[in-house]
Order: structure tokens, then C-alpha cells, then sequence
């Protein structure tokens, strides 16, 4: 049996205005975290990129401060990607594991003081991703119907998020991911040999761009 653990970092902002009103401008305020230990990162990238006529355009970039915030000013109205990414000091290229999180938006009240009704609603949801795999024996075949079980840790407390099996050719997918911590628990039917190996891990977001994420091996 082998144990992955997958990260996917990824989260859309969804700021939607009232059309009646013309807000203008506004800001987004957030926070960047270490996925693993909850600290808060300096001198994280984070990235913000505007949606327009169905695809994401990058819009501003600016670096976390000595206490892990950012602050977007004279953001317009609109639908928003945000990532955010430190490289590590090794010489192999991975990114760190940081999670933005959006604390506040709100648009300038240099320009308008909105009042409940200017905003009609805004969201923060997760990029939905997929992944698919394929799992093998020990003697390199491909394993059928062996069953993966993927957990979702939240808040230090694991639920099982979705089972798939495996077809004849060892293949396997799941889809509608949100971020998060996940396992994949991997078991293989009856009086076969032990599953081995689990390879070709991907990630991709809803917009079928390849998520920022990383898998570990227990």
C-alpha cells in the first residue's frame, strides 16, 4: 500500500458588482501562509490576474511584506485569479507550499462609500482540479480495479473525499478537487500482488492550466 500526499494551491476571487452602480476602484487585502506550519511569509510573489472574455490575464504582481500581508489598490471590478509562490533556496527548482487567503476587499471610499446593496455578493472559491493515474503491480503489469481512496484533511481531521478503481490498463481519475490537503490510499483486490507504484500524477484547474502543486511519497 502507498500513501500520496497532494497539495494544490490555487484560489479564485469572485467580486461581483452591482450593475446599477458604478463602484470604480477598490483594493484586495490578504495574507500568505505556510501550507504545512500556518506561518505567515515575507517576500512570498503574489500573483493577481483579471478575467476578460473567458481568460485570465495577468493584472498586478507584488511581493508579500516582513508580516506575510499584500494589498491591491485601484483594483477594478471584476473576476480575479490569485497565486502566490516562493521558490526555495536549493538549487532544484520547487515551490514552496504558501496558500493566499483574501481578508478583505472592498472598494475605495475616496471614490464611493458602498453600502450593502452597491456590492451584491463575493465569493472565495477554490480552482477545481482533477487528478488521474495509473497504478501498477510489483511485476510491472498494470493493476485492475485496485480501489484509490482519497481523503481530504481538514482542520486535522481526514474524510474521505471520493473512491475510484483502477480500469484493465491500471488507469484511474478523479475530478471537482478543491484546494486542500489530500491522501491517496491505494489497495489492490483479493490474492494479487501488493500495488507497487502509483505514477502519472497530474493537476489541473478548472480552466485546464496545470495547478501549482506537488505530490510526496510516504
Amino acid at each position: 500500500m502507498k500513501i500520496f500526499k497532494l497539495l494544490v494551491i490555487s484560489l479564485l476571487v469572485f467580486l461581483f458588482a452591482c450593475e446599477a452602480t458604478d463602484l470604480d476602484k477598490g483594493k484586495i487585502i490578504g495574507r500568505v501562509k505556510n501550507h504545512s506550519t500556518g506561518d505567515l511569509i515575507e517576500d512570498v510573489k503574489v500573483y493577481l490576474r483579471q478575467k476578460q472574455d473567458g481568460v485570465f490575464t495577468l493584472y498586478d504582481t507584488l511581493y508579500t511584506s516582513s508580516v506575510g500581508y499584500f494589498k491591491f489598490y485601484d483594483v477594478e471590478s471584476g473576476t480575479y485569479d490569485i497565486h502566490a509562490a516562493k521558490f526555495s533556496d536549493e538549487l532544484e527548482e520547487n515551490v514552496s507550499h504558501v496558500t493566499p487567503f483574501i481578508d478583505e476587499f472592498e472598494f475605495d471610499d475616496q471614490v464611493i462609500s458602498p453600502s450593502v446593496g452597491d456590492i451584491e455578493a463575493y465569493t472565495i472559491n477554490s480552482i477545481n482540479a482533477s487528478i488521474s493515474g495509473t497504478v501498477y503491480y510489483e511485476d510491472g503489469s498494470p493493476a485492475n480495479e485496485a480501489s484509490i481512496e482519497i481523503r481530504l484533511l481538514q482542520a486535522e481531521e481526514e474524510f474521505i473525499f471520493n473512491i475510484v478503481y483502477s480500469d484493465a490498463n491500471g488507469d484511474f481519475s478523479s475530478a471537482d478537487f478543491i484546494t486542500g490537503n489530500y491522501y491517496l490510499i491505494v489497495n489492490s483486490f483479493g490474492v494479487v500482488p501488493a500495488v507497487s507504484a502509483v505514477t502519472d500524477i497530474f493537476f489541473h484547474d478548472g480552466n485546464g492550466e496545470e495547478a501549482i502543486g506537488e505530490i510526496y511519497l510516504n
